[in-house]
């Protein structure tokens, strides 16, 4: 099923499934692939009956950039809401989810579910700075140049989940000075990062847990750690009601590494937890 493709204020936002359906926004991440990993979940949460809404954040996709200060995820939040319908669940996968806990924080009322996708649960240690993060974006993002569309796969192909095609890897470029760079700018990706560390989930438990929005929380385990044990019995500790799902073999991205466990898992909380027919 293709998307539709529309431009809601000054977020560009692609659309599946009936328009009288119940409406579920899918946060992407900040990293390079950005939105061009919400097709399959999308289309498969689209099948089982919801409205999905997928905008590109600022910088992303079709969407512009803002000032840095605009990437604090609570402006983010609000620039959000501005956009979106007037009630949605909500899926955040990374950067998405520290989003959409703010969301849930600024207009509980709004949010009928959240899924948190490895996310909204990380304590960040001492944040750096903006220029540290920007220095070190455009290290690594300057050099990712590549003369055309098969030096590319060549290189990156095997670091990729198959479930996401060439054509969306390809989709993470732009043509700069005959060369293909990352589409997405180091100025972006550091103040997305930056707004991470200064605004992060766990000051937010009190009103999470206050709004009583139903939480799913999926936890990646293939690199799990001390630390993110220590923030997962925290974040157990102040939201001891919210679902938590565990996929021991899978990497950040559980919906692309746990695609056929984690999909439907989704889809089936959320469908317990719209409001019934009359």
């Amino acid at each position: 099923m293709a998307p539709d493709r529309s431009v809601a204020g000054e977020l560009a936002c692609r659309e599946w499934g009936e328009a009288a359906a119940p409406v579920l926004v899918f946060l992407h991440g900040l990293g390079v692939i950005g939105p061009n990993a919400t097709d399959e979940p999308a289309e498969a949460w689209a099948a089982r009956g919801f409205r999905v809404l997928a905008p590109d954040l600022p910088g992303f996709g079709d969407t512009p950039a803002v000032t840095r200060e605009e990437y604090l995820p609570s402006r983010l939040a609000r620039r959000l809401l501005g956009e979106l319908p007037e009630t949605f669940s909500l899926v955040g996968f990374s950067w998405g989810a520290t989003i959409g806990c703010h969301i849930v924080a600024l207009a509980p009322e709004r949010v009928r579910a959240l899924v948190l996708v490895d996310a909204g649960y990380q304590s960040p240690a001492g944040p750096p700075s903006y220029d540290e993060l920007l220095a070190s974006a455009r290290e690594e993002l300057g050099g990712s140049r590549f003369p055309d569309a098969a030096a590319f796969l060549k290189l990156v192909r095997g670091h990729y989940s198959p479930r996401l095609s060439d054509a969306a890897l390809l989709a993470t470029l732009r043509e700069e000075n005959g060369e293909l760079v990352p589409r997405v700018s180091p100025e972006v990706y550091a103040a997305g990062l930056h707004g991470f560390h200064t605004e992060p989930t766990p000051p937010l438990y009190g009103a999470l847990r206050g709004s009583q929005t139903p939480i799913l929380l999926l936890v990646a385990g293939r690199s799990a750690n001390e630390r993110q044990q220590a923030d997962l019995v925290a974040f157990r500790a102040a939201l001891p009601d919210a679902d938590v799902h565990l996929y021991p073999d899978s990497g950040h991205n559980v919906l692309l590494d746990a695609a056929d466990e984690a999909i439907p898992a989704v889809a089936d909380w959320l469908a317990r937890r719209q409001p019934r027919a009359a």
